[in-house]
């Protein structure tokens, strides 16, 4: 089931005021759901990469935030779960197909 209240976009202004690489990450996040709509693999795999590399950016504590900023946090967060949720929906069915595919290739051990 695909969460609700969080599929649209932030808007700009709450974007540009999220610390980065939060920025980054939410903007990767939803050209990836569209990567994964379009079934562009090979370019998702490589925008994962990239997500991998701006995750291990992340702070492991932020400073205090005034409240507005706080909630624009709180927001990106959830879109970007729900981001990843998105992309999960599109990609679980197409391992499926492929994982057979992908077990007779490799050579059975004697």
């Amino acid at each position: 089931m695909r969460p609700t209240g969080n599929r649209r976009r932030l808007p700009e202004n709450l974007i540009m005021a999220l610390p980065e690489p939060f920025q980054s990450l939410l903007q990767l996040s939803e050209r990836m759901v569209a990567l994964a709509e379009t079934q562009s693999w090979e370019e998702l795999a490589s925008a994962e990469s990239e997500r991998g590399r701006l995750a291990a950016q992340m702070p492991a504590t932020l400073p205090q935030l005034p409240p507005e900023e706080v909630q624009a946090l709180r927001s990106a967060v959830e879109r970007i779960l729900a981001c990843n949720q998105r992309i999960q929906e599109h990609v679980q069915p197409w391992m499926e197909q492929v994982s057979p595919l992908l077990a007779a290739l490799v050579p059975k051990q004697r």
